[in-house]
């Protein structure tokens, strides 16, 4: 780059070079950038393929996923949910250890043990507090602590649900399998709740997601109202198979 001076009309552009104005001098470079054919073929550019081939591949599965939630996730905050969860999807890409880089994928990253712990206990609602303590779960049921949990203006209830999510991360196809909602009361809400698993009879094929529900109702005259605004749902994965 390099200032030059210029009398009466100039071309804006000299083969490889541009000339434009930068706070009343003028201003001569050379053209940067790269082209679509570098993009897809110049070899200093190979990293950028390898991570826009995974990236792109990551965030359809990871929108399927989404989509088999439809019903469950908070429908508030969706732009950090969805970006939060494809951040975390993405790190999980590191546990693949046999694919080359540019052709890792999910399917292959949750073989590994690490993968599934590192996804234990994720909210995927980044805007709500947990407010819970371990989780213990069993073959029908599981269990939580509910001091910490913390209830938003107006609310004086929850509701519990869970689920099992069957994802199969060859073809991208879902199966949701949930409990009937236990309500709980603020005034009389247990330290430890208890509250039953989906029937285990039914299946499906692909990675087994583990999720506990929480939403938050306002209970009056003896109905449980949801709250309009859905921002403190907690949404949670307990364990992956």
């Amino acid at each position: 780059m390099a200032k030059i001076e210029v009398e009466g009309t100039f071309s804006r552009r000299i083969g490889n070079y541009v000339i434009y104005e930068l706070n009343g001098q003028m201003i001569i470079r050379s053209i940067s950038g790269f082209s679509s054919t570098d993009l897809y073929h110049n070899k200093k550019y190979e990293k950028c393929r390898q991570n826009a081939h995974e990236f792109g591949k990551l965030s359809s599965q990871c929108k399927a996923i989404r989509m088999a939630l439809k019903g469950i996730l908070p429908k508030s905050n969706n732009l950090a949910i969805v970006n939060a969860f494809t951040k975390k999807m993405r790190s999980l890409l590191l546990f693949d250890t046999i694919s080359e880089k540019g052709k890792r994928q999910l399917a292959q990253a949750l073989q590994n043990p690490s993968a599934k712990t590192a996804l234990q206990y994720y909210p995927f609602n980044p805007m709500s507090p947990l407010g819970l303590e371990e989780v213990t779960l069993n073959d029908t049921s599981l269990s939580f602590t509910t001091p910490a949990l913390f209830f938003p203006v107006h609310s004086n209830s929850i509701g519990v649900t869970t689920h099992f999510l069957f994802f199969d991360f060859i073809t991208n196809e879902s199966w949701l399998y949930s409990s009937s909602i236990a309500y709980f009361q603020k005034a009389t809400l247990p330290e430890i709740v208890t509250v039953s698993l989906p029937d285990q009879s039914q299946a499906g094929s692909g990675t087994l997601f583990t999720l506990l529900e929480i939403a938050f109702f306002e209970h009056t005259n003896d109905t449980f109202m949801p709250l309009e605004e859905d921002a403190s749902k907690i949404v949670v994965v307990l364990e992956v198979e």
